[in-house]
C-alpha cells in the first residue's frame, strides 16, 4: 500500500524534530518530510507533490502564505494545515481565503490535534478527488455574499472569499482557537450555535434560520441565514451553510460585464456599476471625473438601454444580473 505523503516546514528546527518524534507511530502510513527552508520544500514539492503539507506561517525567505499558493499552483488537490501564532490570525484567515488552507491551529498546538488534522485533510483530498466538491466550491467562491460552512459543533469546515473577509475583520464574528464561529455577543452566539445545533441533528428539513449579528463598530447589523446540507458530514449529519450578508459592504459590480450585457458605453457602464454600488450621482460623477451634468445625461443613456426609469429600478436590475456576480 502506498504510503500518504506529508510535508512538514517550520523554519524553528526544534519544533520540527518535537513533531518528528511524537508521529513517529504515524510512519507506518505516512511518508514524512521535514524542512526548516520554505523555498527547499517548495522546489520538494514540485519534484513530487505531496499529499498534505503541515506549515508555519511567518518563515523568513517565503512565509506560510506563499508556500500555500505554490503548493496549490502545482496540486490544487493537496491540503494544506497552517500552524500560527494568535498575533497572525488574519492573515491565516488569508491563507483559508488565498490559498485555500483547509485548516489551521494556532500554537502552541498538541501533536494529536495537529495529526487528526492531517487526517481529516487526507479523508478531505480523497473525498474531492471525484471533481463534484470543487465545481460545487468554486461556485461558492463566486457568491457576492459571506459563504461560511460549519458542523454540528460550528466548526468552520469552508469559507469563500467574502466570508473569510468577514471573519478576518473581527467586527461581530469571529473564530476562536478550534475555529469554531463565535459572534461578539454572548447572546449571539448561543442563538447562532442553537440555529446550527438545530438544523444539523434534524431528520426533516427544517426552514432556514435567520438571524442578526450585531457588530462592536457600530455597523448596521449582519444579516445571517442558515440552512441545513442534508447527509454531507462525516457522521452523516447535516453540515450547515451561513449566507452572511454585509449591509456596509455592497456586492462588487463588473463595468465591462455590464457594458456586455446591456450595450452601454464605457463610461455608461463606469456610472452604472457606482451607482449600483451605492453612490449619488454626484459621487458617481466625482468618480468618473464627469460634471454632474454629463453624469446625468449618461444616466438618461441608462435608462434607455435597460428599460428603466428610476435609479432604484436600474439598481435592482444590475444586482440581479451577471454583473454581480
Amino acid at each position: 500500500m502506498q504510503k500518504m505523503r506529508i510535508l512538514f516546514v517550520d523554519d524553528d528546527r526544534p519544533v520540527l524534530e518535537a513533531l518528528r518524534r511524537s508521529l513517529f507511530r504515524q510512519a507506518e502510513a505516512w511518508d514524512m518530510t521535514f524542512f526548516t527552508d520554505p523555498a527547499a520544500a517548495a522546489a520538494a514539492f514540485a519534484e513530487a507533490p505531496f499529499d498534505v503539507v503541515v506549515t508555519d506561517l511567518q518563515m523568513p525567505g517565503m512565509n506560510g502564505l506563499e508556500l500555500a499558493q505554490v503548493v496549490k499552483m502545482h496540486d490544487p488537490a493537496a491540503q494544506i494545515i497552517v500552524l500560527t501564532g494568535t498575533a497572525d490570525l488574519v492573515q491565516a484567515i488569508d491563507a483559508i481565503n488565498e490559498a485555500g488552507a483547509f485548516r489551521f491551529y494556532t500554537k502552541p498546538c498538541p501533536t494529536g490535534r495537529i495529526a487528526e488534522g492531517i487526517s481529516a485533510a487526507l479523508s478531505e483530498r480523497e473525498r474531492r478527488a471525484g471533481g463534484a466538491a470543487a465545481i460545487g466550491e468554486a461556485a461558492l467562491n463566486r457568491l457576492p455574499v459571506g459563504v461560511i460552512v460549519v458542523d454540528a459543533a460550528t466548526q468552520v469546515i469552508f469559507m469563500n472569499p467574502p466570508g473569510a473577509r468577514i471573519v478576518a475583520a473581527g467586527d461581530g464574528l469571529r473564530l476562536d482557537r478550534q475555529r469554531v464561529l463565535r459572534a461578539d455577543g454572548l447572546d449571539d452566539t448561543a442563538a447562532l450555535h442553537h440555529a446550527v445545533a438545530v438544523l444539523s441533528r434534524s431528520q426533516v428539513s427544517l426552514a432556514a434560520q435567520v438571524l442578526v449579528i450585531e457588530r462592536p463598530s457600530l455597523a448596521r447589523p449582519f444579516t445571517l441565514r442558515a440552512e441545513a446540507m442534508t447527509g454531507t458530514g462525516e457522521d452523516g449529519k447535516a453540515l450547515v451553510l451561513l449566507f452572511v450578508t454585509d449591509p456596509e459592504r455592497p456586492p462588487e459590480v463588473s463595468a465591462p460585464v455590464l457594458s456586455e450585457i446591456f450595450g452601454l458605453t464605457e463610461q455608461e457602464s463606469r456610472l452604472a456599476a457606482a451607482l449600483a454600488r451605492g453612490a449619488t450621482t454626484e459621487q458617481a460623477a466625482a468618480e468618473l471625473n464627469v460634471t454632474i451634468s454629463t453624469a446625468r445625461t449618461y444616466l438618461k443613456q441608462i435608462y434607455l438601454k435597460t428599460e428603466t426609469s428610476r435609479q432604484a429600478g436600474l439598481v435592482k436590475l444590475i444586482l440581479t444580473s451577471a454583473a454581480a456576480l
